[in-house]
């Protein structure tokens, strides 16, 4: 697998399916809450460029999934406020755009990638219990309909040495102790309430700032 930047489809991103990833994660898109609480899922790359892209990888052989990642660092996360049904018609409407944009079937998967805040104080820098619990229900709706689901959390979201909590503005464990945006274990809260097999692969970040990784390994 392999994660494209922010709203990019290049040529980069076509040489490495050509030279072995067969699961390109396509970043990203938000979903945020309009004026009078319609949901709204906005970003993303080029669909057409995508499409185009699916597209000639297949022709040459060498077909792929295709994944649409939702968040990043300080993107919103999804309010629990507006209700399920509402969440996934939006996310629905979004996809059909895709397969309108040429994208066969439209997104294989859905990959999560929800995270902190620049801001410590922000409602971005925690999760919610009911905001965990939608993003649960939305990864078993999409598994239900089909799609692949993946997780993609920095490594101190998932992190089982450690103890639990919401929020994702803590100092880093292990080392660097000044680092304030780690968090502890929150995505286990998404193991535990999604039904069993809705996550098909889970993706640690160990690219996080400060990680429990590099730490045991002694390096920076």
């Amino acid at each position: 697998a392999g994660y494209a930047n922010w709203g990019e489809c290049d040529g980069k991103v076509e040489l490495a399916a050509r030279t072995g990833v067969n699961v390109i994660i396509w970043f990203a898109i938000e979903l945020t809450v309009a004026p009078g609480g319609k949901p709204v899922v906005s970003g993303g790359p080029n669909l057409t460029c995508v499409a185009d892209t699916a597209a000639r990888l297949e022709a040459g052989g060498l077909p792929t999934h295709h994944f649409i990642s939702v968040g990043g660092w300080d993107a919103p996360h999804p309010d629990p406020a507006v209700p399920l049904e509402a969440w996934w018609a939006a996310l629905t409407s979004w996809d059909e755009s895709a397969e309108r944009a040429g994208l066969r079937g439209g997104f294989d998967g859905l990959d999560w990638d929800l995270e902190g805040n620049d801001d410590r104080s922000s409602p971005r820098s925690r999760f919610s219990a009911a905001g965990l619990r939608l993003v649960a229900d939305l990864s078993a709706r999409a598994k239900a309909s089909g799609r692949f689901v993946s997780l993609a959390p920095p490594q101190s979201y998932l992190d089982a040495s450690t103890e639990f909590s919401l929020s994702l503005a803590l100092p880093a464990r292990c080392w660097h102790a000044e680092f304030a945006y780690a968090g502890r274990n929150a995505y286990a809260a998404l193991l535990a309430l999604a039904p069993p097999d809705t996550f098909d692969f889970v993706s640690l970040q160990l690219y996080e700032s400060w990680p429990r990784a590099s730490c045991t390994l002694g390096g920076e």
